[in-house]
């Protein structure tokens, strides 16, 4: 959640370097959750999507 908030806009993908996180699907099933509770929204960007936190 740090990492979203202060880099707003983060491409989904790129969350796995920046966490140093090996596992994509990890990463996914974790942001899906924050998004369903409502701690963050997507935006889709190309392939992937754009992260942000909900204030």
């Amino acid at each position: 959640m740090k990492t979203i908030k202060e880099n707003p806009g983060t491409l989904q993908k790129d969350i796995k370097k920046l966490k140093n996180v090996e596992d994509g699907k990890k990463v996914a099933n974790v942001l899906y959750y924050m998004e369903l509770y409502g701690k963050i929204r997507k935006e889709k960007s190309g392939n992937t999507n754009q992260l942000f936190a909900v204030q």
